[in-house]
């Protein structure tokens, strides 16, 4: 008969022979605990805080006065005006020894019709500095070129130790006495820093899951399937699918409304310099090229007009006018107009937003005419009288970088759509 042997009384056995091995000891009950090892000294970080005083000057300087001091383009003394403030483009690449940028004071900032370019104080301030345009908003060069600026307006900037201090200017009075001209700059403080790494899982996060989005064997599956290889973001990609798909319904689907919904979209895709927000549209570009191509003399044509920054509300509409004589009509019978189907390209968003600012532009209403997919968007002046578009279908693609969104866009125009 087998002797059936508990889990406790082997545990037993096992703990008394080791004892007699001498491999395990027990501790003394009266013993005094082991002391609590001191930690290494620790190293503690500090970083200094935002500098107030620094952050103070360089706010203080408007886009004028950086215009005046550091553009080399000449002077420009805006009066009352905050819009439509006409002056050489403060890009060095660009002469324009015929006027062709202006200048928001409401925005603070520039734009030149010519070059198609747009800024801000700094883009300015970083051609004056000989440093790179946008390369200076990117790692120790946006703290240099602010550290700059204030040296520039006459404030002496010193840093030693991290620690950057900013002294109001000196001058020297008639009979030798110095004058301060500012209240002396406090002490900057300090602050330990908590956490270097960014959070990744907040990173993660902002991530778009195109797949769920996108039905096997369907046209937006295929198209990522074959564009998502290369190295762009795959949201680039998604939207520019989307505007592929909205170009090619056109007026011909609606959501049933009150108001028809038409499913024309005006995207604006956001990125750093180099991350591939043009390459990603040259992929559309030549997808629509091939597949819708655009007919001018095709009534009934369902092909893809691509425009380029058109410059005025009047050039946009004439863009979308698709004037053809029916040659079933007597001769001398006027044109009839047809409807055309594109998609407007804006390069940058700062262009767009620099031509809606002019004196007198009804560019961005006109626009909106067209996202609103009206039946006919018009326009009548006393040099070009009435245009017309009948029937036009929009799309409208645009780029940015994301810190440039803050000078470009306000409250306003949240408020007017």
């Amino acid at each position: 008969m087998t002797e059936v042997v508990t889990l406790a009384e082997k545990l037993a056995q096992k703990r008394a022979e080791l004892r007699e091995q001498g491999k395990l000891k027990f501790a003394d009950k009266d013993a005094p605990p082991p002391a609590i090892p001191e930690p290494p000294p620790s190293v503690t970080f500090m970083a200094p805080k935002k500098n107030a005083e620094l952050d103070a000057i360089v706010d203080g300087i408007d886009i004028v006065t950086a215009y005046n001091k550091w553009s080399g383009k000449g002077i420009v003394d805006p009066g009352s005006r905050t819009e439509g403030i006409k002056v050489r483009c403060p890009n060095p690449a660009h002469p324009d020894n015929h006027p062709s940028a202006w200048i928001n004071t409401d925005k603070q900032v520039w734009t030149c019709g010519a070059c198609e370019m747009g800024g801000d104080k700094f883009d300015i301030a970083a051609w004056h500095f000989d440093m790179p345009v946008p390369g200076y908003k990117s790692g120790k060069n946006f703290p240099e070129l602010r550290a700059r600026m204030a040296a520039s307006m006459g404030y002496v900037v010193k840093r030693e130790n991290g620690v950057t201090t900013v002294e109001k200017p000196v001058a020297t009075g008639p009979d030798g006495a110095t004058i301060e001209l500012g209240p002396p700059s406090p002490p900057e403080e300090l602050a330990e820093v908590v956490e270097l790494r960014p959070k990744l899982d907040a990173i993660e996060d902002i991530e778009l899951d195109w797949r769920p989005l996108c039905p096997p064997g369907t046209f937006l599956d295929t198209y990522m399937k074959q564009t998502v290889i290369d190295d762009v973001p795959e949201e680039y990609h998604l939207w520019n699918g989307l505007l592929a798909i909205s170009v090619a319904i056109g007026r011909d689907a609606t959501l049933a409304d009150t108001r028809p919904v038409y499913g024309n979209l005006f995207v604006c895709i956001l990125g750093r310099t180099g991350s591939g927000k043009s390459k990603s549209k040259y992929l559309l570009d030549t997808l629509l090229h091939m597949a819708l191509p655009y007919s001018p003399t095709d009534p009934w044509d369902k092909g893809v007009l691509r425009t380029n920054a058109p410059a005025s509300a009047e050039a946009l509409i004439w863009t979308f006018q698709k004037r053809i004589v029916d040659p079933s009509k007597p001769k001398g019978s006027p044109e009839e107009l047809y409807s055309v189907r594109g998609i407007i390209d804006y390069s940058e968003l700062s262009s767009l937003v620099g031509r809606g600012n002019r004196s007198g532009s009804v560019l961005v209403p006109t626009l909106m005419q067209f996202y609103d997919a009206e039946s006919t968007v018009s326009t009548v002046s006393r040099t070009h009288g009435t245009e017309i578009a009948h029937e036009p279908y929009a799309c409208a693609i645009t780029t940015s970088q994301p810190k440039s969104l803050k000078g470009l866009l306000t409250i306003s125009d949240a408020t007017s759509g």
